[in-house]
C-alpha cells in the first residue's frame, strides 16, 4: 500500500513538472529580462506569453508584469528622491500597471484556489494606492479627463478586490467619496454617460461636493431622456444645494415644458416661502404666470425681482413680453364705434410703450439673444411709429436673416 501510495505522489509529481516544464522555458526570457533590469523587454516578453493560451492562465506570469513595473516605479521614485529629472507620465503608469497585472495575478490564483502571491502584492499595492490618487487628480487638474478616468477607477475599483479584501480600505479611506465624485465628472466630461451613475452613490457621500453630483446626475439623465431621472435629481438637488439656481431654473422649465403650469406656481410658492426676496423665485414666479397667461400677475411678480436684482435680464424680458402679449390680445372693435376704437387703439399702444424700455434694456444686457428681443421689437417701433429705430431693426433682422 505504501509502495501505491508513492508512486501515485511520483506520477502526480511529475505530471505537475510535465505542464511546468514548457512555461519554465517561456519564462527563462522574463527573468533573465528582470534580473538585468530591464524591465521593458521584461514586460514585453510577458504579453507576448500572455496570448499563449497554454500559458495565460498561470498566476506567475501576470507577477513577473509586477515585478517588472515595480521596478520601472522604483527607477523613477529614485530619481525623484534625488532630485534628477524623471518621467511623470512613466511613473504613474508603472503604478497602475502593477494594480493592472496584481488583479490579474489574484483572478488566475482565485482560478486556481492556491495562493502564493498575494500576500507579497497586497502589502505592494497597499504601499502604492496613494499614487493611484496622486496621478488621477494630477490629470484631472489638467482637464485630461481620459487620462485621469484609469486612475480614479483603478482606485475605486482595487479598494474592493479580493486581493485588497479585509484591509477596510474602501470603509476607512477618507479620500474615496471625493475620489467617486472626479470619477463621475470625468466619466461625463468624456461622455460616457452610461457609467456616471455608476458612481453616484459613492459621489454622494461627498458633503462638499454633493450639490456639483447631482448637477452632473441631472444632465446625464436629461441627455439620456430620462424625464423621471431627471426630475428627481433636480429636487434633490433643490433641497440639498437650495444656493444654485441649476436645479430651482431647470426644475421650474422642466415642469412648464411638460404643461405642469399649476406644479410650478406651487414650487415657486413653497420657495419663496423660504426666502421671498429671492430674485431668482420671483422671477421663477413670473414665467410660471406667464404660461398661464396671467399676464399682470406675471409683470408684477417680475418687476419685484428687479427691485433686488436690477441687472437680471430675463426679469426685463418677461415684463416686456407680458406688456407686448397685453397688447396683442387686444381685439380692436369695429370702426362704427370711433370713441371704442380710440381707447382701445391708445391701451394698445400704452402697453406696447410700457414693453418697450424693457426689452430695450435685455437687448442691452442679453446682445446675442437677437432671436427673442429683434421680432418683438420690430412690431413694437412699427405700432408706434418710431421710423429711425425701425429701420436699424428692420436692417438687422434681414441681415441675420430673421425674415
Amino acid at each position: 500500500m505504501r509502495i501505491g501510495k508513492k508512486v501515485l505522489f511520483f506520477v502526480l509529481l511529475a505530471s505537475v513538472f510535465a505542464v511546468d516544464a514548457p512555461a519554465q522555458k517561456a519564462f527563462r526570457k522574463i527573468r533573465q529580462a528582470l534580473k538585468s533590469a530591464q524591465y521593458d523587454e521584461a514586460i514585453k516578453q510577458v504579453d507576448q506569453c500572455a496570448q499563449d493560451s497554454t500559458l495565460n492562465s498561470i498566476p506567475k506570469l501576470y507577477n513577473y508584469a509586477v515585478d517588472a513595473y515595480r521596478g520601472i516605479s522604483d527607477v523613477e521614485n529614485e530619481k525623484i528622491y534625488l532630485k534628477q529629472a524623471y518621467d511623470t507620465a512613466r511613473f504613474f503608469n508603472s503604478v497602475k500597471s502593477m494594480f493592472d497585472y496584481a488583479l490579474k495575478c489574484d483572478e488566475k490564483e482565485i482560478e486556481k484556489g492556491r495562493f502564493r502571491f498575494r500576500n507579497r502584492n497586497r502589502e505592494l499595492l497597499l504601499s502604492h494606492y496613494p499614487n493611484l490618487r496622486i496621478a488621477g487628480r494630477y490629470y484631472y487638474r489638467k482637464r485630461d479627463y481620459t487620462t485621469a478616468l484609469p486612475y480614479l477607477e483603478m482606485y475605486v475599483k482595487a479598494a474592493s478586490s479580493p486581493l485588497l479584501a479585509g484591509t477596510d480600505w474602501a470603509r476607512l479611506d477618507p479620500w474615496m467619496p471625493y475620489i467617486g465624485y472626479l470619477s463621475l465628472k470625468s466619466c461625463y466630461r468624456v461622455k460616457r454617460y452610461d457609467d456616471v451613475l455608476r458612481y453616484a452613490e459613492l459621489a454622494l457621500q461627498d458633503s462638499l461636493h454633493r450639490g456639483s453630483t447631482l448637477y452632473y446626475m441631472a444632465l446625464t439623465s436629461r441627455i439620456k431622456g430620462n424625464d423621471g431621472d431627471y426630475e428627481r435629481f433636480l429636487r434633490a438637488g433643490l433641497t440639498l444645494a437650495p444656493g444654485s439656481p441649476f436645479f430651482f431654473t431647470n426644475l421650474t422649465d422642466f415642469y412648464l415644458k411638460e404643461g405642469k403650469t399649476d406644479v410650478a406656481l406651487a414650487l415657486t410658492d413653497s420657495m419663496l416661502r423660504t426666502k421671498p426676496d429671492s430674485p431668482l423665485y420671483l422671477y421663477g414666479k413670473s414665467l410660471a404666470l406667464m404660461s398661464a397667461e396671467h399676464y399682470a400677475e406675471s409683470i408684477e411678480a417680475a418687476k419685484q425681482a428687479l427691485e433686488f436684482d436690477e441687472d437680471l435680464a430675463e426679469a426685463y424680458y418677461v415684463v416686456g413680453v407680458c406688456y407686448y402679449n397685453l397688447a396683442v390680445r387686444m381685439v380692436r372693435p369695429d370702426h362704427v364705434d370711433m370713441e371704442l376704437y380710440r381707447k382701445t387703439h391708445a391701451q394698445i399702444r400704452d402697453y406696447y410703450a410700457k414693453a418697450r424700455p424693457y426689452l430695450e434694456t435685455f437687448r442691452r444686457l442679453a446682445p446675442d439673444e437677437s432671436a427673442r428681443w429683434a421680432p418683438l421689437l420690430y412690431r413694437i417701433y412699427f405700432s408706434l411709429n418710431m421710423g429711425e429705430q425701425f429701420e436699424e431693426i428692420e436692417q438687422l433682422m434681414r441681415t441675420q436673416k430673421m425674415r
